[in-house]
């Protein structure tokens, strides 16, 4: 997907800037003086790419919002929990209150099924006030999406039921919309 300039899919993202990250600071040569590995860019571009995709959270197309609360999905898991709040989770709350509920509904799942689900986010008063309005939202979809169950309560429940459909998905961005709202 196309979204500021960034063309890839949330996890490929995550995958991306875990990758920046855990290069030194030169990428180290092969005999020949090639690159070890020419698929990384150099830990320059880390800022970058970083500041790239949280200026997603405040752009002003309700896409790219919500786009930035797809990226965090992934982030939640693979990214230490100190360096995800340093950088993410400000903007990642925020958007509970986004004007669009689409956008709320993407913050919604991620909230109740990552951040709540996480012992390490739960507790954690902005979260938890965040979590606590979105299950009072004005719109009825924010509100049943951030009232799910965690995916580890909803295993448990789905073990005993026959039935094999997922207990949340993140909506789609519809591209053949006027976005910008």
């Amino acid at each position: 997907s196309r979204c500021c300039g960034i063309y890839m899919t949330n996890r490929g993202m995550a995958v991306l800037m875990m990758r920046l990250d855990e290069l030194p600071p030169t990428t180290p040569a092969t005999e020949d003086g090639q690159p070890s590995d020419s698929t990384l860019a150099p830990i320059s571009h880390v800022d970058s790419t970083t500041a790239r995709v949280i200026a997603l959270a405040t752009e002003p197309y309700f896409a790219s919002r919500q786009m930035f609360v797809l990226v965090c999905e992934p982030l939640v898991d693979i990214m230490p929990p100190a360096r995800f709040t340093g950088m993410f989770l400000n903007p990642l709350l925020a958007l509970a209150n986004d004007k669009v509920a689409n956008v709320r509904l993407a913050a919604a799942l991620v909230i109740s099924q990552k951040l709540i689900a996480s012992a390490e986010y739960r507790d954690h008063p902005e979260v938890k006030a965040a979590y606590d309005r979105l299950k009072q939202d004005t719109d009825r979809d924010v509100r049943h999406n951030a009232s799910l169950p965690s995916p580890s309560q909803s295993s448990s429940t789905q073990s005993s039921s026959s039935s094999s459909t997922p207990a949340h998905s993140i909506p789609l961005i519809n591209s053949n919309v006027d976005n910008k709202t």
